[in-house]
């Protein structure tokens, strides 16, 4: 019984649901602990597999939009509201990117500090922005972008 331990029961118990009768509310037949435990398990290590992948999924897709965005706007081209489209609030944006510069300043001093000082002189590079805020900025640049960076492949861009 050391698995109830080091399992939440409510968590546990979802894995109940696809083994117990709607009409009686049993288990159904030959359903044993080793059964929902091994499937417990199982969706343990399918979940860190996915999120292992989505994480890398999203670190690339963070420095895809980052280098695309800074490459064609500059360091700054996040700072200049005609560089997005018009579902975008560029107010709103501002205080945001003000509110995610100081959370990175104060968060991560002992590397962000360093390179705003020497490299950026109002803030920060886009590529620290989005570190924190990547689908923001991607659901208002325009859509012509938007496929750019879709359709980026190792460095290269195919026409569209």
């Amino acid at each position: 019984m050391s698995f109830l331990n080091h399992v939440n029961n409510y968590r546990f118990s979802g894995y109940f649901l696809p083994f117990i009768s709607k009409t009686d509310k049993k288990f159904h037949d030959g359903t044993s602990f080793e059964q929902l435990e091994n499937i417990y398990y199982f969706d343990s290590e399918l979940r860190k597999l996915i999120m292992g992948t989505i994480d890398e999924i999203e670190i690339y897709l963070k420095s895809q939009i980052s280098y695309y965005h800074s490459q064609k706007y500059d360091a700054e081209g996040y700072t200049d509201s005609t560089n997005y489209n018009s579902k975008h609030n560029h107010n709103t944006f501002l205080q945001r990117v003000s509110a995610c510069i100081a959370e990175n300043q104060r968060s991560c001093p002992l590397f962000l500090n360093p390179f705003t000082a020497n490299y950026v002189k109002r803030g920060e590079h886009i590529w620290c922005l989005i570190l924190r805020s990547m689908f923001k900025l991607y659901a208002v640049v325009p859509h012509v972008e938007t496929v750019v960076l879709l359709t980026r492949t190792e460095g290269t861009t195919s026409e569209v």
